[in-house]
């Protein structure tokens, strides 16, 4: 199943934290556990979607993310997303 995760800036994000969170991201893209990602135009956040099982694997997958484990930096919203094809 897909989830869409929605990340919605709080404050401004140290480049130190951005730069681990755009990584983690691009090594799961790699392992295929992300499927696509990207920031918004608007720079309010940014939103990727992520291949797990359930809800609760799309939680923990998202508690490694470095900017979530960094504080409250930003707001994490997930929903499962069912693709058109």
């Amino acid at each position: 199943m897909t989830f869409l995760v929605i990340v919605e800036k709080v404050k401004d994000y140290p480049e130190e934290v951005l730069t681990r969170h755009r990584a983690f991201l691009s090594e799961n893209r790699k392992l295929g556990k992300v499927i696509q990602n990207g920031p918004f135009g608007d720079g309010s956040g940014g939103a990727y979607t992520v291949a797990a099982e359930s809800i609760e694997e799309a939680e923990r997958f998202t508690d490694r993310d470095p900017l979530k484990q960094a504080g409250d930096y930003a707001r994490y919203v997930i929903h499962p997303w069912l693709l058109n094809p």
